[in-house]
């Protein structure tokens, strides 16, 4: 994958019909690898070159680690390099649920103020806000209330019917629990 988003190509010149990487991977039945080599076979022009039509799974993680542990000038590199604020790794996460995850609130931050969605889910349909409720300190009851201020639902559930007010309780997180019986008892609901 990294030599392909490096520009390695797909059909290479001079390699006989049956011996290119999309022939093999058909012929040995890699669907995972065929489905990989197909997303970086995209015809060469002087516009296009070997763009990849997805981003690659090590950019995802490289833009999840970097939210994670507040490395704001890898961050700021694959913006502008055009990576989807929003996108989602292998478990469903974005960079907020990473940077939650890693208690990063000036990234929490900054990815609101990015347009962040605060109501994105993972595989499981948790919410960054609901990663807020799972752990106690004074720097998650700032995110808690950043994401609010954007438009968090407080009260969103998973399927399974996990919400943000069953986590502050399974936690012990007296103080998120009160926080979401006073939006409640506050119409906020």
């Amino acid at each position: 994958e990294m030599l392909l988003w490096l520009g390695a190509s797909v059909r290479p010149k001079g390699v006989p019909a049956g011996e290119e990487p999309l022939a093999l991977a058909a012929e040995k039945g890699n669907a995972g690898m065929l489905d990989l080599l197909k997303d970086y076979d995209v015809p060469d022009s002087p516009t296009l070159g070997n763009r990849p039509q997805a981003v690659p799974g090590f950019v995802k993680n490289a833009f999840q680690e970097a939210a994670k542990v507040g490395d704001f000038e890898k961050l700021n590199a694959l913006l502008r390099g055009g990576i989807n604020i929003n996108i989602q790794d292998e478990q469903g996460q974005t960079a907020l649920h990473r940077a939650i995850q890693g208690a990063q609130p000036d990234v929490v931050l900054y990815l609101l103020m990015l347009s962040a969605s605060p109501n994105a889910v993972d595989w499981r349909g948790t919410t960054p806000l609901m990663k807020t409720m799972g752990w106690l300190g004074g720097e998650l009851d700032g995110m808690r209330r950043y994401l609010i201020l954007k438009g968090a639902n407080p009260f969103a559930s998973r399927p399974d019917g996990f919400n943000e007010l069953t986590w502050a309780v399974e936690r012990d997180n007296e103080h998120g629990v009160q926080w979401l019986l006073w939006l409640k008892a506050n119409g906020r609901e």
